[in-house]
């Protein structure tokens, strides 16, 4: 299926994949004000192209770096 007609039933899964969707940011204060804290760039995409997955990537990045409190790029070089 393509993404656009996937999108719908991502508001049934985990809230990573349900924060694809723009609904997902209605009405729920605690993912919102978590997402402040820990200064991760959550949005919703209304479609996937390559600049959304890289940003998408970003973000992945970013949530590892506050679970595990490192910075993985310094890590890597």
């Amino acid at each position: 299926m393509k993404y656009a007609k996937k999108l719908e039933h991502y508001l049934k899964e985990n809230f990573l994949v349900k924060s694809l969707h723009p609904k997902a940011y209605e009405k729920n204060p605690n993912f919102i004000s978590m997402a402040k804290k820990f200064r991760l760039k959550f949005h919703a995409h209304k479609e996937y192209a390559k600049g959304d997955i890289e940003q998408r990537q970003v973000l992945l990045q970013s949530i590892c770096e506050a679970i595990w409190g490192t910075d993985l790029n310094s890590e890597i070089s």
